[in-house]
């Protein structure tokens, strides 16, 4: 969906604008979701790092590794 390209951008610079650090994002292998992605948020954009997982627990491990308390156990999968 191209049209909300410009809002993801603009909310994903106001997060880092106010100490967004990290994003984990989580999702199945697809080809046109990581071009989206891509198009929309850089990997590294001054102190902010985004990388994509195919699984939470590697996302989760990522986070840990970086310092950050992530409450695992606490999160509870949609539909659950």
């Amino acid at each position: 969906m191209p049209e909300i390209e410009p809002v993801i951008e603009e909310l994903t610079l106001w997060a880092i604008a106010n100490n967004l650090c990290l994003a984990a994002q989580v999702f199945s292998p697809n080809m046109l979701k990581a071009y989206q992605m891509n198009k929309m948020v850089h990997d590294v954009h001054g102190h902010f790092e985004r990388r994509q997982f195919a699984n939470a627990d590697q996302a989760f491990s990522w986070l840990h590794q970086h310092g950050f308390s992530t409450g695992h156990s606490d999160f509870k999968r949609h539909g659950t």
